[in-house]
């Protein structure tokens, strides 16, 4: 009798896991039928919250227990500079929001990126004097930046190993911004000119148009009523 019971109610158990099994599955297979711009915009506002856990554990220390766990292995990863990733997390998201991504330029991405980290959390170990206690890492570079900045500093003394950090890091700004060293300085001169805004500043100085605003006046003077010949 009893194992009768056992048995019956092992089989419902069975049959129970396996239609939510099943469910699951099936739900899954529709979300992946979920339009690609859903998709990236589930995916930008999930960024966004994980910008809003780290802004809370790392700024406010009030994330509650999970967002305490997340920051505490931040800090262990990557050390003081943990401070910069709710800013990183929410440009991100503002991009996946606003761009779809380029799948030609996700390799760019990756080693841009990493190089970038790599110098910056090498440099911040270094700048720490190279702190060797866990705590002492937390407040530099953490684990990767003893990763990066240690063997360097070992190999080549503290002297050496700034300058060539600093090489990583200009490296993987220039390849994150797709920005070829022979073209830094017009890149810097057009920034700066935008920043100033020397092209409105000209037109309001009365400065000659160009080609293309003379182009552009070209049909408001066809427009013109002709004389009448006298």
């Amino acid at each position: 009798m009893v194992g009768g019971v056992l048995h019956g109610g092992w089989m419902l158990l069975a049959r129970t896991a396996g239609g939510s099994a099943r469910a699951i599955g099936r739900q899954a297979a529709t979300a992946r039928d979920l339009d690609p711009a859903h998709r990236r915009d589930g995916l930008g506002l999930a960024t966004f919250g994980l910008g809003l856990v780290l802004a809370a554990g790392l700024w406010g220390h009030a994330a509650g227990p999970a967002g305490q766990v997340i920051t505490t292995g931040v800090r262990w990863l990557v050390g003081s500079a943990g401070a910069l990733l709710p800013l990183m997390a929410l440009a991100l998201a503002l991009r996946l929001l606003r761009k779809a991504p380029d799948p030609d330029s996700r390799g760019r991405h990756i080693i841009g990126w990493s190089a970038l980290f790599v110098g910056v959390l090498g440099l911040v170990h270094v700048a720490h004097g190279s702190p060797t206690t866990a705590l002492g890492r937390q407040r530099a570079g953490g684990v990767l930046g003893t990763l990066a900045g240690a063997p360097l500093e070992s190999a080549l003394t503290p002297w050496l190993a700034a300058p060539l950090l600093v090489l990583v890091t200009v490296f993987g700004l220039l390849v994150v911004t797709a920005t070829p060293v022979n073209q830094v300085l017009a890149r810097l001169a057009g920034a700066r000119d935008r920043l100033l805004r020397r092209h409105a500043t000209a037109k309001a100085d009365g400065a000659e148009p160009g080609p293309a605003e003379e182009d552009a006046d070209e049909p408001v003077r066809r427009r013109r009523p002709s004389r009448r010949r006298q």
